[in-house]
């Protein structure tokens, strides 16, 4: 697989890679941390990867054929939001809670965080990892909040409406606390150093408005995108070759690969990662996938969806908030396929002998 074949199979993870609950799930896979993944292995950071794929860096160790290819398939996880100094930024509560059912905080990021098979201790477990701690209770802040809606718009919505890696202003109230945004304000680099975000160089007054507002319920969060519309499959002939290309090849053989050319490593869907143990599911082939792996994803599911295409519905379903219990939505933490998509596994799937 090409993206093995950049930065090579990940390697066992020694025990001293990080706390055992961040080998398990993986979490130095899409972000960085600062100290608390200091020990763990590069290779294994599949973002960390594709930043030296689309950088150039591994342009002179393999044929200019093989990373204008690579570069050209890199449209997500190319952007991941630091861990460092998540204390300052995070409360405990809003952290657990959302390893638990996340919810899309950066709506302009291609990828959000997966659905993880994450039971309540282990979630704890990666809080206490992170130092993370419930703030206090608080008066509400002080502030002129229709002064601070202002300033939110002027200062700080053109760049939270667009950029990928700027959250959600709306949900600010939702998983932080007044006086850790008042820091932030104040000098993000001196909490995460290396941030995006740049210094907004706001005034005492003008901080104290702008944390107002975020904390006044004033604020909206981004409207979620609802499931669209299902479409018809095709009543043309579809091929294995054309569904392969439009889906398996494109999107979901990060997850369900062949591992024999990459040292046993068939990503979270086949051999196990993010704290699965892997569903034994390869798509590098038609075989491997009427082969199956711990479910036949081509039978039919009660209602007479093709399990394959239940997953792929979830996924819409996940986004919109409103998952379907017992379907893990794919592809995993990455943007639901188009409709038109489904549809044509649909008709592949219908259509074989």
């Amino acid at each position: 697989m090409w993206w093995f074949a950049a930065c090579g199979s990940p390697p066992p993870v020694p025990e001293v890679a990080a706390p055992e609950v961040v080998a398990r799930y993986q979490c130095d896979r899409c972000h960085d941390a600062g100290p608390v993944f200091a020990a763990a292995v590069p290779e294994r950071s599949c973002v960390r990867c594709h930043q030296q794929i689309l950088r150039g860096e591994l342009d002179l160790r393999y044929l200019p054929a093989d990373t204008a290819r690579w570069k050209s398939h890199l449209h997500r996880l190319v952007e991941t939001p630091s861990l460092a100094g998540l204390s300052a930024r995070r409360t405990r509560s809003a952290f657990v809670a959302f390893l638990q059912d996340p919810v899309d905080r950066r709506p302009h990021l291609p990828a959000s965080m997966p659905r993880l098979a994450l039971p309540p201790a282990d979630a704890e477990a990666l809080a206490d990892v992170f130092g993370l701690v419930d703030p206090p209770a608080s008066a509400p802040p002080s502030g002129d909040v229709e002064r601070g809606l202002a300033l939110i718009t002027e200062r700080c919505t053109p760049c939270h409406t667009s950029l990928p890696l700027a959250p959600d202003l709306g949900q600010v109230r939702d998983f932080s606390w007044p006086d850790a945004v008042d820091r932030w304000l104040l000098g993000p680099s001196l909490v995460v150093p290396g941030t995006a975000m740049p210094d907004p160089q706001l005034a005492p007054g003008d901080r104290r408005d702008v944390v107002a507002a975020l904390f006044s319920g004033r604020l909206a969060p981004l409207p979620r995108p609802g499931v669209p519309a299902r479409v018809p499959p095709p009543e043309r002939t579809v091929t294995f070759a054309e569904v392969d290309e439009a889906v398996f090849h494109e999107v979901c053989r990060h997850c369900h690969a062949d591992p024999a050319p990459v040292g046993g490593d068939g990503g979270p869907g086949n051999t196990g990662g993010f704290g699965y143990p892997g569903a034994g599911l390869d798509l590098s082939s038609e075989a491997a996938i009427r082969r199956g792996g711990r479910h036949d994803v081509l039978a039919p599911m009660p209602d007479g969806t093709p399990r394959l295409v239940a997953h792929l519905w979830a996924r819409h379903a996940e986004v919109a908030g409103t998952p379907v219990e017992g379907v893990l939505g794919m592809p995993l933490g990455l943007p639901p396929l188009p409709p038109e998509s489904i549809a044509l596994v649909e008709a592949w799937i219908r259509q074989r002998p």
